[in-house]
């Protein structure tokens, strides 16, 4: 099975990033590879560059093999 990678992140509360601020999470993908991933990540920090409390990254994970492949 294929890996696949989501990114995921949003805006905190403060820049220890522990309290995600409800409404703010955001998931994209999922991407069949890492560097469609990276370039979704990129265009997502672009965005919220001048944030200093937005964190976002990518995760990758084992899809779920009972979900039938289109």
């Amino acid at each position: 099975m294929k890996q696949e990678f989501w990114v995921v992140g949003g805006q905190y509360s403060d820049t220890r990033f522990t309290d995600l601020i409800k409404g703010t999470q955001s998931v994209d993908g999922p991407f069949s590879s890492y560097e469609q991933a990276e370039t979704a990540w990129k265009a997502t920090t672009q965005q919220h560059r001048s944030d200093a409390c937005a964190r976002f990254t990518i995760v990758a994970c084992a899809p779920n093999p009972r979900r039938k492949a289109a």
